[in-house]
C-alpha cells in the first residue's frame, strides 16, 4: 500500500492553480512514475474521498476499485437536490457553514476568512472538539502518538487545507450524480471480473453530514454503500478497521464475516 502527500502538504510542491482535475491527473502520474501496472486501486478519507468521486470521473480507465470512505460533499454539486444540500447545510455548525460559504463564494478570501479574529472560522480547521462523536474521541488519542503532525502543514495552511477547501467546495462543472458505472465493461476489457466502487460513512459523524452519502448511493445502484451506524468521521483508524475496508474492496463482501458491518470498538 502506497499514501503520498497531495500539494502543499509536507515536502511536496504548492500547486497553486490546482483542480478537483489535477489531483486525479496527479494520481495517475505517480502510478506510472513508480511503475505501478495499468490499474490500481484507490482509498481515500474525507477530503481525499473527494477527490476518488475526480479520479472516477477522469481516470476510470487506470482503476481496478474504489473505496471512498467519510467523504466530503460539496453542497452546490450540480444535480444535487436543494432539499438535500440544504438538509447537510444545516448539520454544520454556523460557523462552518460561513467557511465554506467563503470558500465556494469568495474563494480568494478564504486565507483572509481562517487567519481573522473578528468571526470563528472553521472549526474542522481548529480541531473543535465539539465535532467529535462518542467514538471519535475515543479514536483522537491516537493522534497523539503522530509525531509528524507539525510537518504535515509545513507550508502553511494556505497552501494545504485552504486550497482543499477552495477546490472541494468550488464551483464544480460535473458531480458524481452525473458519472456512470466505470466497471460496467470490465469482464470484457481484461477477464479479471469487475471493479467495485465501495462508500463508507459513519452515521454519527459530526464533521462531514451523511446524508450526502445516503443520497448519492441511491441515485448510484452500483456503488456497494456500508453505513456504519455508532462511528463518526475517524472509523478508518479504528482497530481492524483498515483490513475490513481493504478485504472488502479486494475480495468482496461475500468474504467478509457479519462482524464487518460495525468496526471493532478501539480502547
Amino acid at each position: 500500500m502506497l499514501s503520498f502527500d497531495r500539494p502543499g502538504y509536507a515536502e511536496s510542491d504548492p500547486h497553486p492553480a490546482r483542480t478537483e482535475e489535477s489531483i486525479a491527473l496527479d494520481i495517475a502520474e505517480l502510478a506510472d512514475n513508480l511503475q505501478l501496472g495499468r490499474k490500481f486501486y484507490l482509498a481515500g478519507f474525507s477530503m481525499g474521498g473527494e477527490i476518488m468521486w475526480s479520479c472516477l470521473k477522469y481516470i476510470p480507465h487506470r482503476l481496478s476499485g474504489v473505496a471512498i470512505l467519510g467523504p466530503v460533499g460539496n453542497y452546490w454539486w450540480p444535480g444535487l437536490p436543494s432539499n438535500v444540500s440544504r438538509d447537510a447545510w444545516y448539520q454544520q455548525l454556523p460557523r462552518d457553514q460561513w467557511a465554506v460559504w467563503v470558500a465556494h463564494h469568495l474563494p480568494w478570501l478564504t486565507y483572509w476568512w481562517n487567519t481573522q479574529k473578528l468571526f470563528p472560522a472553521s472549526s474542522v480547521i481548529a480541531y473543535n472538539p465539539a465535532l467529535l462523536s462518542q467514538e471519535d474521541e475515543m479514536l483522537m488519542a491516537k493522534f497523539g502518538y503522530r509525531a509528524y503532525m507539525p510537518q504535515i502543514r509545513q507550508q502553511g495552511e494556505h497552501e494545504c487545507l485552504h486550497r482543499d477547501m477552495m477546490v472541494g467546495f468550488g464551483k464544480w462543472s460535473w458531480s458524481p450524480l452525473q458519472l456512470e458505472n466505470p466497471f460496467a465493461d470490465a469482464d470484457a476489457d481484461d477477464g479479471q471480473g469487475a471493479g467495485k466502487v465501495h462508500l463508507w460513512h459513519g452515521a454519527e459523524d459530526l464533521i462531514v453530514p451523511v446524508s450526502l452519502s445516503r443520497y448519492i448511493s441511491q441515485k448510484l445502484p452500483w456503488v456497494v454503500y456500508h453505513e456504519l451506524p455508532k462511528s463518526g468521521h475517524l472509523f478508518p483508524i479504528a482497530e481492524g478497521m483498515a483490513d475490513i475496508i481493504v478485504k472488502s474492496l479486494l475480495l468482496g463482501d461475500d468474504h467478509l464475516s457479519s462482524s464487518a458491518s460495525q468496526p471493532p470498538h478501539s480502547p
